[in-house]
């Protein structure tokens, strides 16, 4: 089974009500035999702002679509990979750890819109956003 890693941006933009996350969530739903997959430092960075926000209603739409993507740990090993990401590609220290624990779970692909991201890694990043 394929498994494709969302990033944090992919998330946020899935769970808002505008055109950009309709189409997301369709693509989703298109996807059945694509295993969804996130890390902690995803569920961390998607839940932020709907908490500090009190949006009750926004923070179990995002929960909700966290819950349906399998959670990939991390662990020391994907640290030490994501400290050469950085070093190498001048990534911030999340999107190294991001790219790090992706890679290390064996992803396929890796779904952003960040350009920094695209140009590290190409063929494993995919701008979803400019597909969706």
């Amino acid at each position: 089974m394929r498994m494709v890693f969302l990033d944090s941006c992919v998330v946020i933009e899935a769970s808002e009500q505008s055109r950009k996350g309709a189409r997301l969530r369709a693509r989703f739903a298109e996807l059945a035999s694509v295993e969804l997959a996130i890390s902690p430092l995803v569920r961390l960075e998607s839940l932020v702002r709907p908490i500090r926000d009190r949006d009750t209603e926004r923070l179990a739409v995002r929960q909700s679509l966290l819950d349906r993507c399998v959670q990939l740990p991390i662990d020391d090993a994907m640290y030490a990979l994501a400290t050469h990401i950085r070093a190498r590609h001048g990534l911030s220290t999340a999107d190294s750890v991001h790219v790090a624990t992706a890679s290390r779970h064996g992803c396929d692909e890796f779904w952003t819109d960040d350009r920094q991201l695209l140009r590290a890694a190409p063929g494993f990043v995919i701008d979803v956003f400019g597909e969706a």
